[in-house]
């Protein structure tokens, strides 16, 4: 599972390009995923804090919808390491939340997530500070207890112990119109496609036959090009050998004269010169 490590990695062969090192670590996944499927009993006593110290945090996220792996499993530590990344490096809301939720079940937001110092609560402070409805629509909607909805929406209405405002009036305006969602049966989150990527998607559907008509092959063939403007009369482009310019006009004494090119000939003007001293003498 080390090649699954960028480090590791790029240590090992630091001249692999970026697109061989994705093909190559395609393909061992792949063999990896089908040998799980086959061996399952065998894979599932696989250590997870083993494999999480070799693959890193952000290579251990994308072989979990694939090879079905538990973050329960992990240990307080591991679960600290994830929140870090995903929250300071990564700084993805929609994982953090999707990590958190896959945490469940806990007994209130102020419980502790595998152990860490991490929270449901702690999670909620982040989308009320990116201030994304989608994002808080996506995570109360997987939250899947009532008594956790219910503190939810509570925390979203906390006021400020000393003045009595609200502490966030963002966070107040959205329970309140996710109150009204419920209240008239709407439905609390976005029809919105992929949106629990942490679950290995299903298989797409085989191509049906085609049609002759739906046919789009493309079958190279030798093809001649001919050009008119409508009165001269077609002519045929062919290719050739390269050939120098020179070859393409008649030769010229001043153009194939070695440099320095002389608009006249010097020894014709000592010549024309000697003879009309001569003829004025």
């Amino acid at each position: 599972f080390a090649i699954f490590n960028p480090a590791t990695l790029s240590a090992i062969s630091p001249e692999l390009r970026k697109g061989k090192r994705t093909k190559l670590r395609s393909l061992v996944l792949d063999i990896v995923e089908e040998w799980a499927h086959s061996h399952w009993d065998s894979f599932s006593r696989l250590d997870a804090h083993a494999l999480f110290e070799v693959v890193g945090p952000a290579a251990f996220l994308r072989l979990v919808p694939r090879l079905q792996l538990n973050l329960q499993a992990l240990p307080a530590e591991d679960v600290e390491v994830i929140f870090f990344h995903l929250t300071e490096e990564a700084r993805s809301i929609f994982d953090t939340m999707r990590v958190s939720l896959s945490l469940l079940p806990v007994d209130s937001l102020t419980s502790p997530l595998g152990g860490s110092r991490w929270t449901l609560r702690r999670v909620l402070g982040l989308i009320e500070e990116r201030r994304s409805e989608h994002a808080l629509r996506f995570f109360l909607a997987h939250l899947g207890c009532p008594t956790l909805l219910r503190e939810a929406l509570l925390a979203l209405r906390e006021r400020d112990i000393d003045t009595g405002l609200l502490r966030d009036r963002w966070a107040f305006v959205a329970s309140v119109q996710l109150q009204e969602d419920v209240r008239n049966d709407r439905p609390i989150l976005f029809d919105l496609p992929n949106v629990w990527p942490m679950v290995a998607p299903p298989p797409l559907p085989a191509p049906g036959p085609r049609h002759l008509v739906d046919v789009d092959t493309e079958v190279p063939r030798g093809q001649k090009l001919w050009l008119t403007d409508g009165e001269l009369r077609p002519f045929r482009i062919t290719t050739h050998k390269p050939r120098p310019l020179a070859a393409l006009v008649p030769p010229s004494r001043l153009r194939d004269a070695p440099w320095p090119q002389l608009a006249f000939d010097p020894a014709e003007a000592l010549a024309s010169e000697a003879s009309g001293r001569s003829s004025s003498s």
